[in-house]
């Protein structure tokens, strides 16, 4: 039975997740809770010994600091072209083709030229004319038998390192490149 002089009550909205933890307050830094749960507790053991959470600021102190190292250098691979000798190549994965100077290619008579629209831009900014592409030039690394395209360019010098493979090469010859070790290994 209900009176018609009584209020009629409101009612309460339903909490969302945010009122029911509005209120929470933690004394314990993030981490070593996490240190708690299994899944989390042996990783951070292994990465990681303190964090210091303060006012708008947090810090990561590793438990080791790596060793500075030394530029590796330059990495060079021994690569034949067809039965010739072979050749100091230098594997640039800054490069996205493979350059022969024609000087070489002249001498080795690995294919046939063929004309090419294509400009090279090299690392000083200075455009490289006129370029020809062979195509197929059977290469040898290690035991590795390759079959890859090269940009032909006549440059004024004799290069250090006669030939130069690029990222497509270094791909396709399953290059690992180790800069602590300072070494390059292909086809493993």
């Amino acid at each position: 039975m209900v009176c018609e002089n009584e209020t009629p009550t409101l009612k309460e909205p339903d909490k969302t997740l945010e009122d029911e933890f509005g209120d929470l307050h933690l004394n314990r830094p993030v981490l070593e809770v996490l240190a708690h749960v299994p899944m989390y507790g042996a990783l951070l053991e292994k990465y990681i010994v303190s964090l210091e959470l303060g006012k708008n600021r947090s810090e990561y102190i590793q438990s080791v600091a790596p060793e500075k190292m030394k530029d590796p250098g330059l990495f060079i691979l021994p690569c034949r072209l067809r039965d010739s000798k072979p050749f100091d190549t230098l594997a640039d994965v800054r490069s996205c083709v493979n350059l022969l100077p024609l000087k070489l290619f002249k001498e080795l008579k690995v294919g046939l030229l063929e004309e090419t629209d294509d400009v090279l831009e090299l690392a000083d900014g200075t455009k490289s004319y006129p370029v020809w592409i062979v195509k197929n030039v059977e290469v040898h690394v290690g035991k590795l038998k390759l079959f890859e395209d090269f940009h032909v360019v006549d440059m004024e010098r004799e290069p250090t390192s006669p030939l130069l493979v690029g990222r497509g090469f270094l791909a396709t010859a399953n290059a690992v490149i180790d800069c602590k070790k300072a070494k390059i290994a292909v086809g493993e």
